[in-house]
C-alpha cells in the first residue's frame, strides 16, 4: 500500500512540472483569431489586435499593419492610450519588416509615436539617437 501511494505521489509531482507548449506561428494566429471573434470592442479586443499585428509581422507584414491599424482605431474610440501605444508599436514593427517608404511619415517611423498619442519621450520602436 505504501509503495502504491509513493508511486502516485511521484507521478503527481512529475506531472505538475509539465507545462503547456506555447503556440507559435500560424497556430498562435489561429488561436488569436478565434478569440477575436468573441471580443466585444473593449480593451481585450485591442490587446488581441495588437498581438495579431505582432504575430503577423514576419509571416505577413501587411496583415500585421492592418491589425495594428484596427487596434489603434479601436483604442482611440474607447480612449485607451496604453492600448493605442501597444498597437502603434506592433504596427511599427510590421512596417519596419516591410521596409516600405510609403509609411515614412507615420508617427512610429518618425520617432514621434509617443507624442502622437499625447505623451512625451522617444518612441520605443525607434529608440534614442
Amino acid at each position: 500500500m505504501k509503495s502504491l501511494l509513493l508511486i502516485l505521489l511521484v507521478l503527481t509531482i512529475s506531472t505538475l512540472n509539465l507545462k503547456a507548449e506555447k503556440l507559435t506561428g500560424q497556430a498562435k494566429i489561429d488561436s488569436l483569431l478565434a478569440e477575436l471573434h468573441k471580443a466585444k470592442g473593449d480593451t481585450n479586443e485591442v490587446k488581441l489586435l495588437s498581438k495579431l499585428s505582432f504575430a503577423y509581422y514576419c509571416i505577413n507584414p501587411d496583415k500585421g499593419i492592418e491589425y495594428g491599424e484596427k487596434g489603434v482605431k479601436l483604442a482611440k474610440k474607447i480612449g485607451w492610450k496604453k492600448g493605442e501605444a501597444a498597437s502603434i508599436i506592433a504596427q511599427g514593427i510590421a512596417i519596419v519588416e516591410t521596409a516600405d517608404d510609403l509609411y515614412a511619415g507615420d508617427p512610429v517611423c518618425t520617432g514621434t509615436g509617443g507624442k502622437a498619442i499625447g505623451q512625451s519621450g522617444t518612441n520605443p520602436v525607434v529608440g534614442r539617437a
